[in-house]
C-alpha cells in the first residue's frame, strides 16, 4: 500500500526555511537516484517559522523502514544533519491510485495548507463518534474549499492511542478561522468534538518552500 511520509523538522541556528531548501531538493535527488523517487514538497509554517515539514511517499511503510536501517541511509541523509533536528515521523495510507503526492487527493497547490493531528480518546466509542463527525465535517469542509480536495486519513504507526491527519487547502490561515468559526455554529458533533473525543490536536499552517 502507498503511504504518505510526514517528517518534521526544526531548523537550528539562525537559518531562515528558504535558505535549507538547496539541501532539502539535493536529498530528494539522491533519494531519487538511489532509492525511490519519493517526490517530497518541503513546507515552512505560518506558526513556527523554525519547523519545516517533508510530505513524500512510498510504495509501503516497509519500503521506507528498510531504507531507515540501511548503511546508505548517512551517506543521504548525512547533509541535513547540520541543518535540521529531527522531531518526528509518521505514516498514513495514500489513495491506492497514486504513489506520487501530487496525484493522491492532497491540496498540496493551494496557497495555503491545512495540516491537523487529531489525538482519539482510547476507546471504541470515541473512535467511532470521531469518525461520525468527520465524515459529516468533510462534505462542508470540501464545499468550502472546492477545488482544493480535503484529504484524511488514519495514522500508520502510532505508539499508543489513535491519531487522524488532516490536509485542507486555503486561500489564507484566517479563511481557514473562518470555517472552523463557522462550523461550530452549524455543527454540534464539530463544536464538541475536542473536548468530548479528543486528546488535543495539532494544527499546522504550510506554506510551499519552492514557490
Amino acid at each position: 500500500m502507498p503511504v504518505l511520509e510526514i517528517t518534521l523538522l526544526r531548523i537550528k541556528n539562525d537559518f531562515q526555511a528558504k535558505e535549507t531548501l538547496a539541501t532539502l531538493q539535493h536529498v530528494r535527488a539522491l533519494l531519487a537516484e538511489k532509492i525511490h523517487p519519493t517526490k517530497s514538497r518541503f513546507f515552512s509554517t505560518l506558526e513556527d517559522p523554525s519547523l519545516v515539514v517533508i510530505l513524500g511517499s512510498w510504495p509501503t511503510i516497509e519500503a521506507h523502514h528498510k531504507f531507515l536501517d540501511s548503511q546508505v541511509k548517512g551517506e543521504i541523509l548525512g547533509a541535513q544533519e547540520g541543518i535540521f533536528t529531527f522531531l518526528k515521523g509518521l505514516h498514513v495510507p495514500l489513495r491506492e491510485d497514486g504513489e506520487k503526492v501530487d496525484n493522491c487527493g492532497l491540496p498540496l497547490n493551494a496557497n495555503v495548507v491545512g495540516f491537523e493531528e487529531f489525538y482519539i480518546k482510547p476507546g471504541e466509542r470515541h473512535r467511532s463518534a470521531y469518525k461520525d463527525i468527520f465524515a459529516r465535517t468533510r462534505l462542508s469542509l470540501e464545499e468550502y474549499t472546492k477545488p482544493n480536495p480535503a484529504f484524511g486519513s488514519w495514522r500508520m504507526d502510532c505508539i499508543e492511542g489513535e491519531e487522524h491527519v488532516i490536509f485542507s487547502g486555503w486561500k489564507s490561515k484566517g479563511e481557514h478561522r473562518k470555517w472552523m468559526e463557522r462550523e461550530k455554529v452549524q455543527n454540534e458533533g464539530f463544536k464538541n468534538l475536542e473536548g468530548e473525543h479528543l486528546m488535543g490536536i495539532e494544527r499546522w499552517h504550510l506554506v510551499d518552500l519552492e514557490k
